[in-house]
């Protein structure tokens, strides 16, 4: 989850922001814009990213670029081959906005 307290985010917002009326209703996460990023503690090895974006957009995690199609206002999943070694991983926005829930190991 990107709203863990080991997350260091660097640039972007939380979705849906803090005060959203029954905010626990909304599936959110981390709203990235270019150049935004975030770090975090992370196992590595495959795992399943969770996003929304209303249009297609790029990030970087691991030292790989990933291509998140468009998927309107539903949230899609993409596979991810991380390199299997614990520590802090960055996730940089390269393209687009997307909105990023969490990334599931394997």
């Amino acid at each position: 989850e990107l709203e863990d307290a080991h997350v260091r985010h660097d640039g972007g917002a939380l979705f849906p922001e803090p005060w959203t009326v029954a905010r626990f209703r909304f599936r959110g996460g981390w709203s990235f814009r270019e150049s935004a990023g975030a770090s975090f503690l992370f196992a590595g090895g495959p795992s399943t990213l969770w996003y929304s974006a209303a249009a297609p957009a790029t990030i970087e995690i691991g030292g790989q670029r990933v291509e998140l199609a468009p998927t309107g206002d539903a949230f899609a999943s993409v596979a991810l081959e991380l390199p299997k070694a614990p520590g802090r991983y960055t996730l940089r926005c390269v393209k687009g906005d997307p909105v990023v829930d969490r990334i599931d190991a394997k």
